[in-house]
C-alpha cells in the first residue's frame, strides 16, 4: 500500500507544501534518477520543448516526447547529440490520443504528462538500449523482475516484415524469464509516426502488480500497465503502404512519469503521488470539502472531481506558461471552464480557487519546468481575468441551456452548459431551414461565420440531429469563402481551375520581392524588375493560350518580385509587360502557399502563354506597405513594453493603414494608454533602428532565438522561416516586406481603438505621410475649435441668437470632422471633451432664450386677461422643454396651457380641488384638445385628473395646427361657460 504521512500544517494556512507529504518514491527523485542515469550512459540532456507545436499542422499540443526531434527522425536535420534525453511536458486532448473524457475515471489517463525520454539517432540499437532500461529499472528503481513482462514484435506476414528476434533474443541475454517475454503483433508493437514517414518495431515493458500472469498483458487493464516503450525506427513508409529501410536507425523511447511514480509507490492511480495529494488537500482546505478518498467507483462524483480538477489545473498551467492562450486555443478554453465548473458547483469553492491551485502546480513543476516560475504572474493574472469572464458568460449559457431544454430536450441530453449559447442559435436555425437529411456546406458556413460554431462543434450537432455533414465539403466551401473575400467572386471560377491544377505548375520563385535597396539621397526605394517567362494564363475560369485587350485573368510566371497576400500584408499591385502588350496587375495572392498569382487585365495588346516578360511593381503601393508591416511590428513590440501579458491576435496591412487586434488581460487601455502607445513608437522611429531579416529552419532554431514573440496558435514552416527583428528589439517571424529602418516610418498616429471582443482590443494607425496629413488636419481643427473658446468664456445668456445658431452649427461640423476614419484617436477624444463643454454652454444659453420666450409669451397673456378668472394660452417655442406645472401655478388661478414645440404637442389644465364638479373640471375643460391631438388625458402620477390633467407629448400634422384655433375657442366657450 501507499506510505503516506500527512505533516503538522500551520493553522489558517492554505498553502500545502510539498515536503507535508511523504512518499517512498517522490516524483522530483524519479525524474532525477531517469536524467542522471542517462546523462552518466553518455546522453546530452535537452531541455523540454513548449506544449504548442510551432511548425507541425497536425498537432494541437506537443502529446510525445519525440515532437521534437520529428524531423530527426526523418533524417532532414542533424540531432543536437548522438545520445540524448529529456523530460517534455506533454498534453493529450484530441485527435489519437483523446485523453480529455476518460480523465478522473481511472487512475491513468492524464491531460497533461511528463514523458521522460532517451533517443539514440543513428548511435547505439537494440542490445545496449534494452540493457539501460531493465538496470534501470530493476537496479535503480529496484523494481522486482518477477513483476515485469516485455513484448516485442511478432512479425506480419501481410507487411512482409518478420519477427523481432534480435530484441526477443536480447531480452533472454539480459536474463529475463523466457515465459516473459510475449511477441504482438502490428497494433502494440509496430510504432508509426503517421500514414506515412520513419516507422519500426518496438518492444515494450509492463508491470504486473498482483503477479496475474502474461494473459494480462496487453488487456487493457489496471493490473498488468505498459511503463516503458522502446521503438526502434529503421523503416520509411510512403503513402502507398510501402516500406523500406532508412538511411539511419534511431531509438526513441518513452515513459510517463506519472505512471512511473505510481508503480514505484506501490499504486495503479496516477493520482497517488506528490504530484496531485497537494491539490487535493488545497481543494480540501480551500471548499471545505471532504477529504480526497481514493474512490473508483461509478457514484464517487466527489473523488472524480477532485481528479478532474487537479488534472486540470496542471495541463493549464503548463499551457499558459508556454503562452498558449485561452482565447485562441479551444481545447484550453473548454478545459478551463470545465475547471471553474467543478470549483464553483462541485465543490462550491470561493473565488480564487483556480488562482490558489496555479500556486501548488508551479511550486510542484517551476523547478522542472523554470518558465512556469518565471510566468507565474502572468499566469495567475490570465486566470484572475479568465474567472470574472467564467462568470458572465455562465450566466448567459444557463439561461440558454434551459431554454434548449424546454425547446429541443432530446438534443439537451448531449450538450453541455457551456456550449449552450451558440448550439441554441444553431438548431433554431436548423429548424428554421427545416435541414433534415444533410448540412449543406453552404449552411455550415453560416453556422461558422454567424454563430460561432466551430468546425468540430458542427460535426457534434450534426452527430445529435442525425444529419449527414462532410467536413471535406466544409473545407472546400470555406477556402472558397476565403478566396472570394480576397478577389471577389468575378475572378473565382478562375481561381477553383488554378487549385484544380496547381500541382502540375513548379513553385514560383519569388525571392526577389525581398531585394530592394533606398537612394540615401533622394530617400526613394528602389525596386528592380524581374525577368520572367508566363507559365500560365487562366481567364473566365479555363487555361488559355493569350488574352487581348480588356480581357481579366491571372497569370503565373516561373519568378516574380510581386508579393503574394500572406501574414496580414495585402498583395502588390505593378505591371507585366512585353513590348508594347501590357498587363495591369491589381492584386497578387499566394495559391498554395507557393504560387504566386497575378489578377489583372490587358491594358493594350496581347498576352500570351511562354512569353519572356518584365514584372515591376508599384513602387508608391509597395512602400506604403512595408511602412504599415514595420510600423505594426514596433507598435507590437511598443505593446509588448507597456502590457504585462499581451499577445497579437490579427493584423491587416494595407497601403492606407495597419489595422493590428491584440489581447489585453486586466490592463487599462484608456487615453493615457494610447498616448504611451504612441509615445513609444514615434521614441523608436526617432532613434532610427535598423530592421533585419535573417532565415532559419525548423522549430529548434527558432526556439533558441531571443526575445522571439510568435503568433499563438500560428503553425511556421519547417524551412526558410523568415526573422524580422527590429534593432535589439523584439524579434517576430513574418513573410512580409518591410523598411530597412524604422525612421523610414517617418510618422506614427492611432486612428482607431475599440474593443474587438472580450479582452480584445483593435488599433488602426497610420504611418508615413498619411500620419502626418492627418496630424495636421488634427491641429488645424484643434486651433479652429480651441479659438471660440474666448466666446464661449462669459455669461452665455449674454450671447445673441445669432452666435448661438453659429456655434451650433460649428459644433456639428467640428464633431463629424473629428468623427473622421483617419482623425487622430487622442485629438478625438480632448476634442470631443472641448465640444460637450461648448455644446453644454449653447444648451445654457438657449434655455436662457427659451426662459426668456415663455416668460415674455406668458407675461403678455396674463397682462391680457388679467381681469379674466381663468387663464388660456398657446406658447409657441422652435425647441426647447417647458415647465407647464410651473407656469399654471404662476398664473394663480384657473389654467390651461398648451405648449408647441415644432412637431409635437403637450398641454395642461389645473385647478383647485374647490373648483371641482362633475360637468366641468380639469379632466373635462382638457377634453376637446386631447380629442383634436387624439391623445390620452391623464392625470401626474398620486394626482386626481379631476384637479390636474395633462396630454402627453403627441406628435402633430399641419391640419392640427390649422384646426387648432376652433378648438382652443370650444375650451374657452367651456370655462367662460363656467367661471361666469
Amino acid at each position: 500500500m501507499l506510505k503516506l504521512m500527512l505533516q503538522p500544517k500551520l493553522v489558517g494556512d492554505t498553502r500545502v507544501m510539498l515536503n507535508s507529504f511523504r512518499f517512498k518514491h517522490t516524483s522530483s527523485e524519479v525524474r532525477s534518477q531517469f536524467l542522471e542515469f542517462f546523462q552518466a550512459h553518455g546522453h546530452k540532456l535537452i531541455p523540454s520543448s513548449p506544449v504548442l507545436p510551432l511548425n507541425d499542422p497536425s498537432l494541437l499540443f506537443v502529446n510525445a516526447g519525440m515532437n521534437q526531434f520529428k524531423r530527426v527522425l526523418q533524417n532532414e536535420i542533424e540531432p543536437p547529440a548522438p545520445r540524448v534525453v529529456n523530460s517534455q511536458r506533454c498534453i493529450r486532448v484530441g485527435g489519437k490520443h483523446n485523453d480529455l473524457s476518460q480523465v478522473g475515471l481511472d487512475g491513468s489517463h492524464l491531460t497533461m504528462f511528463e514523458m521522460l525520454g532517451s533517443w539514440s539517432f543513428k548511435d547505439y540499437w537494440k542490445e545496449e538500449a534494452c540493457s539501460m532500461a531493465w538496470t534501470l529499472l530493476t537496479q535503480h528503481y529496484r523494481l522486482d523482475p518477477k513483476k515485469l513482462y516485455v513484448t516485442y514484435f511478432g512479425g506480419c506476414e501481410k507487411s512482409g516484415l518478420p519477427p523481432d528476434l534480435e530484441v526477443r533474443d536480447t531480452w533472454l541475454n539480459i536474463g529475463v524469464d523466457p515465459s516473459h517475454i510475449l511477441p504482438f503483433g502490428m497494433k502494440d508493437n509496430f510504432w508509426e509516426m503517421g500514414s506515412s514517414g520513419p516507422c519500426g518495431p518496438c518492444t515494450e515493458i509492463h508491470y504486473d502488480y498482483n503477479d496475474k500472469g502474461p494473459d494480462l498483458v496487453n488487456a487493457g487493464t489496471s493490473e498488468n500497465i505498459e511503463i516503458w516503450n522502446l521503438v526502434f525506427v529503421e523503416y520509411n513508409r510512403f503513402l502507398n503502404g510501402e516500406l523500406e529501410k532508412l538511411g539511419g536507425r534511431h531509438i526513441d523511447t518513452g515513459m510517463g512519469l506519472e505512471r512511473l511514480v505510481a508503480v514505484l509507490n506501490n499504486s495503479n492511480s496516477s493520482f497517488d503521488s506528490d504530484l496531485f495529494q497537494p491539490l487535493f488537500e488545497a481543494i480540501s482546505i480551500h471548499s471545505g470539502a471532504p477529504k480526497y478518498g481514493g474512490n473508483f467507483d461509478a457514484n464517487a462524483e466527489l473523488d472524480t472531481a477532485y481528479r478532474i480538477l487537479a488534472d486540470h489545473m496542471r495541463m493549464i498551467v503548463v499551457c499558459l506558461g508556454d503562452q498558449v492562450f485561452p482565447d485562441q486555443n479551444h481545447k484550453l478554453k473548454y478545459v478551463l471552464r470545465k475547471a471553474f465548473n467543478i470549483a464553483n458547483n462541485t465543490f462550491k469553492a470561493p473565488h480564487g480557487l483556480v488562482q490558489e491551485l496555479s500556486n501548488h502546480v508551479i511550486e510542484s513543476l517551476g523547478d522542472t519546468f523554470p518558465v512556469l516560475q518565471t510566468r507565474q504572474h502572468i499566469i495567475k493574472s490570465i486566470l484572475e481575468f479568465e474567472e470574472e469572464g467564467y462568470k458572465k458568460f455562465t450566466d448567459k449559457s444557463e439561461k440558454n441551456y434551459h431554454q434548449i431544454k424546454k425547446e429541443f430536450p432530446k438534443e439537451a441530453e448531449y450538450i453541455d452548459a457551456n456550449e449552450a449559447t451558440n448550439f441554441l442559435d444553431a438548431i433554431r436555425l436548423l429548424e428554421k431551414e427545416k435541414v433534415l437529411d444533410k448540412l449543406e456546406p453552404g449552411l455550415a458556413f453560416k453556422l461558422y461565420e454567424s454563430h460561432g460554431m466551430q468546425e468540430q462543434d458542427i460535426a457534434k450537432l450534426s452527430q445529435i440531429r442525425n444529419i449527414q455533414f462532410n467536413q471535406d465539403e466544409f473545407t472546400q466551401y470555406f477556402e472558397r469563402k476565403k478566396m472570394e473575400s480576397k478577389i471577389g467572386t468575378s475572378q473565382a471560377k478562375d481561381f477553383e481551375e488554378i487549385l484544380a491544377q496547381s500541382d502540375s505548375l513548379p513553385s514560383t520563385q519569388d525571392s526577389a520581392k525581398y531585394v530592394y535597396s533606398r537612394d540615401e539621397e533622394s530617400g526613394l526605394y528602389e525596386f528592380p524588375t524581374t525577368q520572367a517567362n508566363v507559365l500560365r494564363i487562366v481567364s473566365d475560369g479555363q487555361v488559355v493560350q493569350q488574352i487581348n485587350e480588356g480581357d481579366e485573368a491571372i497569370v503565373f510566371l516561373d519568378s516574380t518580385c510581386f508579393y503574394g497576400e500572406a501574414g496580414g500584408q495585402v498583395g502588390d499591385k505593378g505591371t507585366i509587360s512585353v513590348g508594347e502588350t501590357l498587363f495591369q496587375v491589381v492584386n497578387t495572392q499566394l495559391v498554395s502557399d507557393r504560387l504566386v498569382a497575378h489578377m489583372g487585365s490587358v491594358k493594350q495588346g496581347t498576352l500570351c502563354a511562354g512569353d519572356n516578360v518584365q514584372a515591376e511593381i508599384d513602387p508608391y503601393h509597395r512602400v506604403r506597405c512595408m511602412q504599415n508591416h514595420t510600423g505594426t511590428h514596433v507598435l507590437n513590440t511598443v505593446l509588448h513594453q507597456l502590457l504585462p501579458i499581451t499577445a497579437q491576435k490579427s493584423s491587416l496591412v494595407t497601403p492606407d493603414h495597419l489595422r493590428f487586434e491584440f489581447s489585453v488581460y486586466n490592463a487599462d487601455t484608456d487615453v493615457e494608454f494610447l498616448r504611451r502607445v504612441e509615445d513609444g513608437v514615434l521614441r523608436i522611429i526617432e532613434e532610427g533602428c535598423e530592421v533585419q531579416r535573417r532565415v532559419v529552419d525548423g522549430g529548434d532554431a527558432l526556439q533558441k532565438v531571443d526575445r522571439l514573440v510568435t503568433l499563438p496558435g500560428e503553425v511556421y514552416p519547417e524551412q526558410n522561416i523568415s526573422l524580422i527583428t527590429i534593432s535589439d528589439q523584439q524579434t517576430e517571424p513574418c513573410c512580409g516586406t518591410h523598411l530597412l529602418n524604422t525612421a523610414h516610418l517617418k510618422h506614427f498616429v492611432i486612428v482607431g481603438a475599440k474593443t474587438a471582443s472580450t479582452g480584445v482590443k483593435m488599433l488602426r494607425c497610420l504611418t508615413g505621410d498619411a500620419a502626418r496629413l492627418s496630424r495636421q488636419n488634427g491641429v488645424r481643427l484643434c486651433e479652429e475649435i480651441l479659438s471660440y473658446q474666448g466666446t464661449l468664456e462669459g455669461n452665455c445668456e449674454d450671447l445673441d441668437k445669432k452666435m448661438v445658431d453659429k456655434v451650433s452649427q460649428k459644433i456639428s461640423h467640428w464633431k463629424s470632422s473629428i468623427s473622421d476614419a483617419n482623425f487622430p484617436t487622442i485629438l478625438h477624444h480632448e476634442l470631443s471633451q472641448v465640444l460637450e463643454t461648448y455644446r453644454q454652454k449653447i444648451v445654457f444659453s438657449q434655455r436662457a432664450d427659451l426662459k426668456k420666450e415663455v416668460s415674455a409669451q406668458f407675461q403678455a397673456a396674463m397682462d391680457e386677461q388679467q381681469s379674466r378668472p381663468y387663464l388660456m394660452v398657446i406658447i409657441n417655442v422652435d425647441k426647447g422643454k417647458i415647465d407647464l406645472n410651473k407656469l399654471c401655478k404662476m398664473a394663480s388661478k384657473p389654467a390651461l396651457i398648451l405648449a408647441i414645440d415644432k412637431g409635437s404637442v403637450k398641454a395642461k389644465a389645473m385647478m383647485s380641488k374647490e373648483m371641482v364638479t362633475d360637468d366641468f373640471n380639469a379632466e373635462t375643460w382638457l377634453q376637446p384638445i386631447v380629442d383634436h391631438f387624439k391623445g390620452t388625458a391623464k392625470a401626474p402620477k398620486g394626482q386626481d385628473k379631476r384637479v390636474n390633467c395633462i396630454l402627453g407629448a403627441t406628435k402633430v400634422t399641419k391640419d392640427n395646427l390649422d384646426d387648432l384655433e376652433s378648438v382652443f375657442e370650444r375650451a374657452d366657450a367651456m370655462a367662460s361657460e363656467y367661471f361666469k
